[in-house]
Protein backbone atom coordinates (compact mmCIF):
# COMPACT_ATOMS: atom_id res chain seq x y z
CA UNK A 1 0.00 0.00 0.00
CA UNK A 2 1.12 3.61 -0.49
CA UNK A 3 3.15 5.08 2.33
CA UNK A 4 2.09 8.19 4.24
CA UNK A 5 3.09 11.47 2.67
CA UNK A 6 3.21 14.90 4.26
CA UNK A 7 2.66 18.00 2.19
CA UNK A 8 3.64 21.39 3.52
CA UNK A 9 2.68 24.33 1.38
CA UNK A 10 3.94 27.90 1.31
CA UNK A 11 2.95 30.74 3.60
CA UNK A 12 0.41 33.41 2.72
CA UNK A 13 -1.63 35.76 4.91
CA UNK A 14 -4.51 35.73 2.43
CA UNK A 15 -4.40 31.95 2.10
CA UNK A 16 -3.87 30.99 5.75
CA UNK A 17 -4.80 27.40 4.92
CA UNK A 18 -1.53 27.10 3.01
CA UNK A 19 0.40 27.35 6.29
CA UNK A 20 -1.01 24.07 7.55
CA UNK A 21 0.43 20.64 6.93
CA UNK A 22 -1.82 18.03 5.36
CA UNK A 23 -0.99 14.34 5.76
CA UNK A 24 -2.14 11.84 3.17
CA UNK A 25 -2.27 8.08 3.69
CA UNK A 26 -4.04 5.07 2.27
CA UNK A 27 -6.96 3.82 4.37
CA UNK A 28 -7.50 0.07 4.01
CA UNK A 29 -10.76 0.38 5.94
CA UNK A 30 -12.19 2.98 3.57
CA UNK A 31 -10.33 1.81 0.46
CA UNK A 32 -9.46 5.41 -0.32
CA UNK A 33 -6.82 8.00 0.39
CA UNK A 34 -7.34 9.91 3.63
CA UNK A 35 -6.05 13.45 4.11
CA UNK A 36 -5.88 14.98 7.58
CA UNK A 37 -4.58 18.19 9.09
CA UNK A 38 -2.77 17.70 12.43
CA UNK A 39 -3.59 21.25 13.57
CA UNK A 40 -7.34 20.59 13.22
CA UNK A 41 -8.03 17.22 14.86
CA UNK A 42 -11.53 16.82 13.39
CA UNK A 43 -10.56 17.55 9.79
CA UNK A 44 -10.34 14.65 7.38
CA UNK A 45 -11.18 14.12 3.72
CA UNK A 46 -11.20 11.15 1.38
CA UNK A 47 -10.47 10.72 -2.28
CA UNK A 48 -9.73 8.01 -4.85
CA UNK A 49 -6.27 9.54 -5.40
CA UNK A 50 -3.86 11.47 -3.16
CA UNK A 51 -4.55 14.60 -5.21
CA UNK A 52 -8.31 14.29 -4.74
CA UNK A 53 -7.95 13.73 -0.99
CA UNK A 54 -5.62 16.74 -0.73
CA UNK A 55 -8.00 18.92 -2.75
CA UNK A 56 -10.95 17.95 -0.53
CA UNK A 57 -8.90 18.51 2.65
CA UNK A 58 -7.83 21.94 1.40
CA UNK A 59 -11.47 22.93 0.82
CA UNK A 60 -12.42 21.64 4.28
CA UNK A 61 -9.47 23.50 5.82
CA UNK A 62 -10.54 26.77 4.18
CA UNK A 63 -14.02 26.26 5.67
CA UNK A 64 -12.61 25.46 9.12
CA UNK A 65 -10.52 28.64 9.05
CA UNK A 66 -13.46 30.76 7.85
CA UNK A 67 -15.62 29.35 10.67
CA UNK A 68 -12.95 30.04 13.30
CA UNK A 69 -12.58 33.61 12.03
CA UNK A 70 -16.36 34.18 11.89
CA UNK A 71 -16.65 32.97 15.49
CA UNK A 72 -13.68 35.08 16.63
CA UNK A 73 -11.73 31.97 17.63
CA UNK A 74 -7.95 32.07 17.37
CA UNK A 75 -6.51 29.70 14.79
CA UNK A 76 -4.30 26.93 16.12
CA UNK A 77 -0.61 27.32 15.30
CA UNK A 78 0.43 25.52 12.14
CA UNK A 79 1.70 22.03 12.94
CA UNK A 80 4.50 20.98 10.65
CA UNK A 81 6.86 18.02 10.53
CA UNK A 82 9.55 20.31 11.97
CA UNK A 83 7.40 20.92 15.08
CA UNK A 84 6.08 17.38 15.53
Amino acid sequence: MPESASLITGESKAGAWRNYERVIRWSEEDEAFLATCPSFANLSAFGPSPEDALREASVALELFIAEYEADGVALPPPHTAEHA
